[in-house]
């Protein structure tokens, strides 16, 4: 009568969703672990993925900033070239056509040359190469080739800089330079002064 009274005491219904552990079934804490296992496997892809978001952001302000800097450099360069020269003949630059007169010449691109005559404001760009010359110093000058009394404007120095500025010939030198009477040019230069020396 104890013994049934003692068991019957130590004795607890257990719900009916709830098993002993030898009655659980076998997969039960297999999915339990590989639940907490993809817990973890999505907070590592969460942060992994805030990390590469935070790289692309770091990347694209380094790269805006080089880009920025890069634009002030050339902007400072494409600015620094300005001169004046006058010219008592009309000219071809390019395959532009200009009438005597004084003109000033500034770089607002890095192969481009703006020329404009001082006192009608007309201007025209041209495209030219920068080639370095190996002595720097002289005077800021442009270089003419003339056949006869056709002057084609070929060369712009910018005198203490180690550069210059070659423009291409036009369609009109090409054809004097190839079929005409005198393929050898006459070398003019004006300085930007208003001096003018003949080579």
């Amino acid at each position: 009568m104890a013994v049934s009274k003692a068991f019957s005491m130590g004795w607890r219904a257990r719900p009916t969703n709830e098993l002993p552990l030898c009655l659980a079934k076998p997969g039960a804490f297999h999915n339990a672990n590989a639940g907490t296992g993809l817990a973890k496997t999505k907070l590592k892809t969460k942060f992994a993925l805030k990390e590469s978001i935070m790289k692309r952001i770091l990347w694209l302000i380094v790269a805006t900033f080089a880009i920025s800097l890069t634009t002030l450099t050339t902007y400072a360069q494409s600015g620094s070239l300005k001169l004046r020269f006058s010219v008592p003949s009309p000219f071809t630059a390019g395959n532009t056509v200009f009438p005597a007169g004084e003109y000033e010449v500034t770089q607002p691109e890095p192969y481009v040359l703006l020329l404009r005559n001082v006192e009608t404001q007309a201007s025209g760009f041209e495209q030219v190469q920068a080639k370095s010359r190996t002595n720097g110093g002289g005077s800021a000058k442009v270089v003419f080739h003339r056949y006869g009394a056709e002057y084609f404007l070929d060369r712009i120095t910018d005198g203490p800089a180690k550069s210059a500025y070659d423009l291409r010939p036009s369609k009109q030198e090409r054809r004097l330079a190839n079929g005409g009477s005198n393929p050898q040019p006459d070398v003019v230069s004006y300085l930007a002064n208003g001096g003018r020396s003949q080579q």
